[in-house]
């Protein structure tokens, strides 16, 4: 009964992001999908940097694994504290 539920709420919503899409002009879609596109980027960039930040300065896979996920914070940490700290 749920996973019908949820897949009724999920074709819903596909639906209505196909309706807002179609709705928009195509500079409005350039624009949308640029900025989704350099979102998802530069998150990802994030992420990959704090790793290696992380792991240069700890030794530790486990570290860097979770500064990844905080991604550009451990970026900004790292740079106002965390760069004199490492040798």
């Amino acid at each position: 009964m749920r996973r019908a539920q949820h897949e009724a709420q999920a074709g819903e919503a596909e639906e209505q992001a196909e309706a807002v899409e179609k709705s928009m002009t195509s500079e409005e879609h350039d624009s949308f999908h640029r900025w989704q596109w350099t979102a998802s980027t530069s998150l990802g960039m994030g992420s990959v940097l704090a790793m290696i930040l992380s792991f240069h300065a700890n030794q530790s896979a486990l570290w860097a694994i979770a500064h990844g996920i905080c991604s550009w914070c451990y970026v900004l940490y790292y740079c106002i504290w965390g760069a004199g700290a490492t040798p």
